[in-house]
């Protein structure tokens, strides 16, 4: 089928038309729309960073970390640590060797006592007060490169280690 059309003194122009050719390039739009409607949903749900489906806690009612599962390296991310206190007056929480190596920890609230090393990571000891009867610590950190990073936690001197594991989106 021809189109022809005249303006303004400009000579007749003859286009074809391709069904077959329109169909494909409508699957595409479609399809590349599809693509960035599900890209959207999942970084508004938090699969693209913080938010919802990226929060991811640990543990159980006693000792528990909790974390974004999916985050950006180079920017600011938290880890927050619970756990119950069990009428001592210090509290050691270990954070393994390969996990502290995919991270830098700018700040610890509240800031520990003392800082102990090990053959397979670091040692933060927190002064409790007597009558505590739970705790919370914050590590203010951010990822150094992407990727995965795996790290071992654990919390107290008689529970078992928990393992968390977050993806750093370039």
């Amino acid at each position: 089928m021809c189109i022809a059309s005249s303006d303004r003194g400009m000579r007749d122009l003859e286009l074809e038309e391709d069904p077959s050719l329109e169909k494909k390039l409508e699957r595409v739009r479609i399809a590349g729309w599809s693509l960035f409607s599900l890209i959207l949903i999942a970084g508004l749900f938090g699969l693209l960073g913080k938010g919802p489906l990226s929060k991811r806690r640990v543990g159980d009612d006693s000792t528990w970390v909790q974390y974004n599962r999916f985050d950006h390296h180079r920017s600011p991310t938290r880890i927050i640590i619970g756990f119950d206190a069990d009428n001592t007056e210090t509290f050691p929480v270990f954070i393994g060797r390969s996990y502290l190596d995919r991270v830098s920890i700018s700040k610890i609230t509240p800031a520990p006592l003392r800082t102990e090393i090990s053959a397979d990571g670091l040692v933060f000891v927190f002064g409790l007060r007597r009558d505590a009867t739970a705790g919370r610590v914050i590590f203010d950190l951010e990822a150094i490169d992407f990727g995965t990073a795996k790290g071992l936690f654990r919390i107290g001197s008689k529970t078992a280690p928990l393992l968390i594991e977050q993806l750093f989106y370039p």
